[in-house]
């Protein structure tokens, strides 16, 4: 009697501890994927840059080729590229529809002599008589086509007052765009107390070009002075190797500046590029050699911006792992590519869209999550499947589980 007692009870134990391994929650199977982290497109980036110059190029919605500036990093004097700010602030206080011709200022006996000053010592000056009208967009041609000294005077006075109150507010609008290498002393440029770095100046560059109309007169090969006369945009460029804008310059300290805009085709795509060289003091023409260095590393950067393979489709790039059975291998459900260079940083990683409890299958091809790969300002996403059937937990394995 006792025996069938022991034995009934040990058996009431036996079923209850089964029951409770049964029912016991499952540790959830653990997701790993190896790709996860910031990666570098690989191989060695060959790019012509200028020798003992600042360089730079941005591709729009990759990045800076190269990883941002090339060359010698402290500030330099830019000459007319300071312009540049000038014409950005004169919008800015006084909006100007891109074919609108804005309100007219009336030339003053101060502003002929300041011209006549400009000329008689062979500074870049738009001619103007007392008396005349101009209009802003005249004056604003005037200020980034024949690169006019005395128009950017006479802008700053109409906008902040004076050019010494003009300059402060050039310096907080600097700021105010993080261009944390810049300061300006005046509207003109000419200072050697203006001085920034290429990569600031490019920074300014593709605000400068959202406005419609600073982007419109910056692509002017020439324009028609109030006078009549024809004058020619100092960067006879346009038109060349896709280029579209925007200024050069040129001081005697500095050497001569470049900035352009142009479009070109890289991978079959259309893209925008931005770029500047900074400081050219070869013998000769200087600005003409600015200028080509700034054409060929437009025409480089068609050469080295290819498409480069991430994963083919199926390529495996993590594992679910459970306490009940072998791994299962993750794949990419399709192929990955991203257009760039040789040093380019990508990042890539992985967002978990399902949760698994271990009491169902998990079929073959079964979405998991995705891949998120971010490199400039560009996201591409790929969902990630199982490789392989994931078993559930078997009754079995509950039961004997620690």
């Amino acid at each position: 009697m006792r025996f069938w007692m022991a034995a009934g009870i040990f058996g009431v134990v036996v079923v209850g501890l089964g029951i409770v391994q049964i029912v016991r929650p499952v540790v959830a199977p653990q997701m790993s994927v190896a790709v996860s982290g910031t990666h570098t497109i690989p191989g060695h980036l060959k790019f012509p840059w200028p020798s003992g110059v600042q360089a730079a190029e941005d591709v729009v919605g990759l990045g800076w080729i190269g990883g941002g500036q090339q060359g010698p990093p402290a500030p330099e004097p830019i000459g007319s590229v300071a312009k540049l700010m000038t014409a950005l602030l004169v919008v800015q206080k006084y909006p100007l529809g891109e074919y609108a011709s804005g309100p007219s200022l009336k030339m003053t006996s101060q502003d002929a002599a300041l011209y006549q000053s400009d000329l008689n010592t062979q500074q870049s000056a738009m001619a103007v008589s007392a008396g005349q009208r101009i209009s802003e967009r005249e004056l604003l041609e005037g200020l980034l086509i024949p690169s006019g000294n005395n128009v950017a005077i006479m802008l700053s006075k109409w906008v902040a007052g004076s050019p010494k109150a003009f300059a402060v507010e050039m310096n907080q609008e600097a700021k105010r765009l993080g261009l944390t290498q810049t300061h300006y002393n005046g509207p003109v440029g000419l200072s050697p107390l203006t001085v920034s770095t290429v990569v600031d100046q490019v920074k300014l560059a593709e605000k400068v070009m959202q406005s419609p109309v600073l982007a419109a007169i910056s692509g002017m090969p020439q324009m028609t002075l109030p006078n009549g006369q024809i004058t020619y945009n100092y960067n006879n460029r346009l038109g060349r190797d896709g280029i579209f804008g925007v200024k050069t310059g040129s001081t005697v300290i500095g050497g001569a500046s470049f900035i352009w805009a142009a479009n070109a085709v890289l991978g079959g795509q259309n893209h925008t590029i931005y770029g500047g060289v900074f400081g050219v003091t070869a013998a000769g023409d200087q600005l003409g050699h600015a200028k080509n260095d700034g054409q060929a590393l437009i025409v480089a950067a068609t050469k080295v911006v290819g498409w480069h393979d991430l994963w083919s489709a199926g390529a495996s790039v993590g594992r679910i792992k459970t306490a009940w059975s072998a791994p299962v291998a993750l794949a990419v459900s399709h192929s990955v590519r991203i257009l760039g260079w040789p040093s380019l940083k990508y990042r890539v990683r992985f967002i978990d869209q399902k949760h698994f409890s271990g009491s169902k299958p998990v079929p073959k091809d079964t979405k998991v999550g995705i891949l998120r790969v971010t490199y400039g300002s560009q996201i591409i996403t790929v969902p990630v499947v199982t490789e392989s059937r994931l078993p559930s937990a078997s009754l079995v394995w509950k039961l004997r589980r620690v």
